[in-house]
């Protein structure tokens, strides 16, 4: 399903210290934070439309209202990410009926990876992108790591100070690590 993707970022810092343990080519992370908020000044600037489609009912409504205030030019439009398997059509509707140059989906992972793909062909937009946590941050429901913890590349550990329940999640690191210092060690010796 990845792998169909005509574009992929890396977001976590797990993925850069991984390509250069591999001695690969991955230069800097490309936050999912940051290419939305690239995004949406770019759709600002032309004028475009937005749906956000993710999160709970209340942060999704303050994401578009903050996002609405802060770039008057573009149009924004969206759904919370807390509907059923009958109310999912409706949201398709909802998308295809706005005709949004960009889809911003917030419903985590695996799941807005799997909307997105199992919909990409029918909902015919541009540009869909899967933003986890994005609209949580862009309503100020949650708060994104202060500077130095995201250039540092250590703004999973703010989150996970600040959200402990993503603990099972930051345990994924660990043995990614592993996995990829054990493709490196098999590399040397061959």
């Amino acid at each position: 399903m990845l792998l169909s993707a005509d574009l992929i970022t890396a977001d976590g810092i797990g993925v850069i210290i991984g390509s250069r343990i591999l001695k690969g080519t991955l230069k800097e992370r490309v936050t999912g934070a940051d290419l939305t908020r690239d995004l949406i000044k770019c759709c600002n600037e032309n004028g475009y439309r937005v749906f956000l489609f993710g999160a709970a009912p209340e942060s999704n409504e303050k994401a578009l209202e903050k996002l609405k205030e802060q770039n008057p030019y573009a149009h924004f439009k969206g759904q919370h990410g807390f509907v059923n398997g009958e109310e999912i059509e409706e949201v398709k509707a909802q998308i295809k009926q706005f005709n949004p140059h960009l889809l911003l989906v917030g419903l985590g992972s695996p799941k807005q990876e799997e909307f997105i793909y199992d919909n990409l062909q029918t909902l015919n937009v541009p540009l869909s992108i899967g933003i986890g946590g994005m609209i949580d941050i862009i309503s100020g429901t949650v708060k994104r790591a202060p500077k130095i913890m995201r250039d540092t590349g250590t703004e999973w550990l703010y989150r996970l100070m600040s959200q402990p329940k993503r603990i099972k999640r930051q345990l994924v690191l660990p043995k990614f690590l592993l996995s990829v210092m054990a493709e490196r060690i098999k590399g040397i010796t061959n």
